[in-house]
């Protein structure tokens, strides 16, 4: 029986995995240079593990890109100065309100944080992933939010603007992604921290996201976990558990692999 080539091409045009052109391959150990800071390779310590910046200068030796600091929730708890990281280890500052919820008190509360902060950090981090204060990714004020933190950058930070992240975190059963990834996309943030272990929640983000890069943060403890996350489109990894767990040893095993 004679193949017909147009069925033929359908076929195999359906047995192959969907193009997503928006991905590179990346490898983990490149330098890279996202909304205008220079990292040098793509891995990095989440937020959780520093959580006052005093081990800034003593991690920034282990061969690491970038270290996240906090969460800092009262900018008296911040331990360093940009001279802590003299390895140009890039450093952000993940800051929220100790209040709950999103009102207007605990959005004066990140702009204070954002003023008194970002002149210590490369960049800076809106945290949305706090169950323990009502607040997610889908709590209502997330707008108003980042607009008044947009108009703390134009107004206090003149001579410089600090980029501005937010970090969601994304549970794996989840079929609709919170309403902040939305947000930072329209709202042109520079970039979203997306906290979750699944790999098709991550590659759906970014997808939504476009051209706002994503870090991943979740489930990575080997090379293969971060260059999966990578493929998908994230542009930075973060480890934590690993690092807690294993310490220096899983960043020398995830950048020597």
């Amino acid at each position: 029986m004679r193949s017909n080539p147009g069925q033929t091409r359908r076929l195999t045009q359906m047995k192959q995995p969907p193009a997503n052109p928006g991905h590179v391959h990346r490898s983990l150990q490149t330098p890279t240079t996202l909304f205008g800071v220079e990292f040098k390779n793509r891995l990095g310590l989440a937020a959780g593990l520093d959580r006052t910046g005093r081990l800034v200068g003593e991690r920034s030796k282990t061969g690491i890109g970038h270290i996240e600091i906090g969460t800092i929730t009262n900018h008296a708890d911040l331990e360093r100065q940009r001279a802590d990281s003299p390895r140009r280890v890039r450093v952000g500052i993940s800051i929220a309100s100790s209040r709950a919820g999103l009102d207007k008190d605990v959005v004066e509360d990140y702009a204070r944080l954002s003023r008194k902060l970002s002149r210590w950090c490369d960049f800076l981090v809106v945290n949305l992933s706090s169950p323990h204060h009502a607040r997610d990714g889908n709590t209502p004020g997330i707008k108003c939010l980042v607009h008044a933190l947009m108009a703390e950058r134009y107004t206090h930070q003149q001579s410089h603007h600090v980029p501005l992240l937010m970090k969601v975190a994304i549970s794996g059963g989840t079929v609709h992604l919170p309403d902040a990834v939305r947000i930072a996309r329209d709202m042109t943030l520079d970039a979203v921290i997306v906290a979750t272990p699944c790999l098709h929640v991550l590659e759906h983000a970014t997808r939504l996201l476009g051209n706002t890069p994503v870090i991943s943060v979740g489930g990575i403890k080997t090379i293969d976990d971060a260059t999966r996350r990578l493929e998908v489109g994230a542009a930075l990894v973060q480890i934590h558990s690993a690092y807690a767990q294993r310490g220096c040893a899983a960043i020398a095993e995830l950048l020597q692999s």
